[in-house]
């Protein structure tokens, strides 16, 4: 029974493998590659009746359903590409569970802050008790915009709400900045402080195996997020 294109599309349409000459002689398999699929093509074509050859339509059907194979098989080799290149499925999960976090704040020990326009918060560790606390907030270029007095703050977590306000009482604009935290107790003596910074994810990307945000433009490995907010 002699084998048509047609039914070479179809059967790779159904499921049939196109594979390599390399693949068949591995796996010993009788589906048609695309050289035995030109193969059939061209010998229908010098084999037909000269009395009743292949009209035009029929020509163009079965070279559009060649065009549709090959592209069917070139999808199939990318894909092929990309497995035996290691892609990672698990790490594709893991990187699509990640994209969660876009649009969501995360805390991280650090001393970056997000301020929205409104207000922001900033949180520390104090190892002990302090006396005095000031509180020094810098813009992106490293200049100091405003110096909070904290006073007297309890040992371990603090948290301060800076209204967003320069030394001149003027909103600064939303953006990213920079915090220092200078504690001391009632000799004088310097409080160690542990800070931590917070922003918004933005994107989200994998390097060396790793989740990696990006807080517009800083990035954070994200197994040193300690907290996520919603809003």
């Amino acid at each position: 029974m002699t084998t048509t294109i047609s039914e070479s599309v179809q059967n790779i349409l159904n499921g049939g493998s196109s594979t390599t000459k390399k693949d068949e002689k591995k796996t010993g398999s009788t589906e048609m590659d695309m050289l035995d699929f030109l193969n059939l093509f061209v010998a229908q074509l010098k084999n037909q009746d000269p009395l009743e050859p292949m009209d035009n339509n029929q020509l163009t059907s079965q070279t559009s359903q060649f065009s549709m194979v090959e592209q069917l098989v070139g999808i199939g080799e990318a894909v092929n590409k990309l497995v035996d290149g290691g892609a990672d499925t698990s790490g594709m999960d893991t990187l699509f569970s990640a994209s969660s976090f876009i649009g969501k704040m995360v805390e991280y020990e650090g001393n970056s802050i997000v301020f929205d326009g409104e207000s922001s918060l900033i949180d520390f560790d104090l190892k002990t008790a302090s006396y005095r606390t000031e509180i020094y907030v810098y813009d992106s270029a490293g200049n100091i915009i405003n110096a909070v007095d904290a006073g007297q703050l309890g040992a371990g977590r603090n948290s301060i709400a800076w209204n967003g306000k320069n030394g001149d009482g003027e909103t600064v604009s939303a953006g990213q900045y920079k915090f220092v935290v200078k504690a001391y107790d009632s000799s004088g003596n310097e409080v160690d402080a542990t800070t931590y910074g917070n922003g918004y994810v933005s994107g989200v990307s994998q390097k060396d195996g790793k989740i990696v945000f990006d807080l517009f433009g800083q990035e954070l490995d994200a197994d040193k997020v300690i907290a996520v907010r919603s809003y």
